[in-house]
């Protein structure tokens, strides 16, 4: 009786231990984020080559994500994809810059067939000595010419190997804008350059003129006038061997514009103010559009989270001028980049009237992320993001993203923005038992209390059944 109970009690404890066998758990950090947006367009992509994904943020991420994008995160099912954030405008790029590489001049021969041979060596030990040449340049004040260039490479064997045949050289000047005195060769670190250029010396007419009179019975006939023609060989004055050297250059902002959510104007004495509200854009400027005319004013830009507490951002002076043929505008507010839900601009009017003003203009910065994925792994896309107390996640993509020269991007297609279903309202950084589990644990301490009053009762149950039985009996 007493091992019958004890595989009962056993088995009860067992059973209440089991994890629950509800359906699959969304990862813990989905349980902080508010909200995602589908994305498409990976199937777009080459299948079985890793790809640079893109997905531009718009103005529903920015209203309800943090400043720094750290309640975001990016899931292909239930597998996180490590993404990094990237500025679209103004991003630096590698781009490349012709140098010059040293070189002298070895040889000139003149070969048969009105040919020239020329030998260049590079000068070692000097800046770019070891920069891979790919552009041959020729420089000549010889106009109205056409030549064909050959180009070789001497080889470590001693060996010349050939890198250009019959490359057209030329100058059009006197017809047209036109010349061509720049060979572009295969990129190489060769340490001498055979240049052998064709038709070397060209027949041209000259200024002179030769008249030629025919004479019948002792009087002139006729008589043809005919220029006298020259060889006209192509002087050189100066070759150029030069490589592509990389430099990281700034691109030129482009600012995207924005639409506001709404404004109003509040007059304020002799000041007019205007409440902006925004959805959270990192913007850069504002700009008026004002039927008002031939005015000069101070204007005051501050900035709010919550439309009570006020900092100020810039200030400067707006005009617009129409009058005695002077046509002259500055109608834009500059300040550094900043997401703030509200803005309030103060124009000081002193006793001038108000301006008329209709509308405003936002422009700013745009932003992105970008991942590396193989597009056949990027099943059931989301961008979630929006929570509280979301730490920031710690990825490698951006050190990796960050070597590759020039990114070009495949931007996915975000689409509306939905609840997540997963989300419970727990802290991003919550360490606490979820509740799922928090059941368990009441299950367990449930049964265990059963099982000990069950115990007890079977207890008693022996007692009674041992002052009852036979003394001979067995059971």
């Amino acid at each position: 009786m007493k091992s019958r109970c004890a595989i009962l009690i056993w088995t009860i404890l067992a059973a209440a231990s089991l994890p629950p066998t509800a359906e699959a758990e969304a990862p813990q950090i989905l349980k902080s984020l508010k909200y995602f947006k589908a994305l498409s367009g990976a199937e777009n992509a080459p299948e079985g080559k890793e790809t640079l994904f893109g997905v531009e943020f718009d103005s529903d991420i920015y209203d309800k994500s943090a400043w720094g994008f750290e309640d975001m995160r990016i899931f292909s099912g239930s597998s996180e994809m490590p993404f990094a954030i990237r500025k679209l405008s103004g991003t630096p790029q590698r781009k490349g810059f012709p140098e010059e590489c040293p070189i002298n001049i070895e040889s000139l021969s003149k070969l048969t067939d009105n040919r020239i041979e020329i030998i260049i060596a590079r000068i070692p030990d000097k800046p770019n000595s070891s920069l891979a040449a790919d552009t041959i340049t020729i420089k000549t004040n010889v106009r109205n010419f056409e030549k064909r260039v050959s180009v070789s490479g001497l080889e470590e064997s001693g060996t010349w190997t050939e890198l250009a045949k019959e490359l057209p050289l030329f100058d059009c000047s006197d017809y047209i804008a036109l010349s061509k005195t720049s060979l572009s060769i295969p990129s190489g670190n060769y340490k001498k350059y055979k240049i052998e250029i064709s038709n070397y010396a060209e027949d041209a007419q000259g200024p002179a003129m030769e008249v030629v009179r025919e004479f019948r019975k002792g009087e002139a006939f006729s008589e043809i006038q005919k220029r006298i023609k020259n060889s006209v060989a192509l002087k050189i004055d100066g070759i150029k061997l030069l490589g592509t050297k990389e430099r990281t250059v700034e691109v030129p902002e482009l600012l995207k514009t924005y639409e506001v959510s709404g404004f109003s104007p509040m007059d304020s004495g002799k000041d007019t103010l205007f409440r902006i509200e925004t959805k959270r854009q990192p913007l850069r400027k504002f700009r008026l559009e004002t039927d008002s005319s031939n005015f000069f004013r101070k204007a005051l830009l501050e900035s709010s989270s919550d439309g009570k507490s006020w900092n100020i951002l810039s200030s400067g002076s707006i005009f617009k001028m129409d009058t005695g043929g002077t046509r002259d505008a500055q109608l834009e507010i500059e300040f550094p980049e900043t997401r703030a839900k509200f803005y309030r601009l103060s124009i000081a009017n002193g006793d001038a009237p108000p301006l008329k003003v209709s509308s405003f203009k936002a422009e700013g910065n745009s932003y992105c992320a970008e991942f590396i994925a193989r597009p056949e792994t990027c099943k059931d896309m989301r961008l979630y993001y929006s929570g509280n107390s979301v730490p920031r996640p710690s990825y490698d993509a951006a050190e990796l993203i960050g070597r590759i020269k020039n990114p070009q991007s495949i931007f996915l297609k975000a689409g509306i923005t939905e609840d997540n279903p997963a989300y419970t309202g727990a802290r991003g950084d919550s360490k606490k038992f979820d509740s799922k589990y928090l059941l368990g644990a009441v299950a367990v301490i449930a049964a265990a209390l059963m099982a000990l009053l069950l115990l007890r009762n079977l207890k008693k149950l022996d007692s009674i059944s041992d002052g009852n039985e036979h003394p001979d009996s067995n059971c």
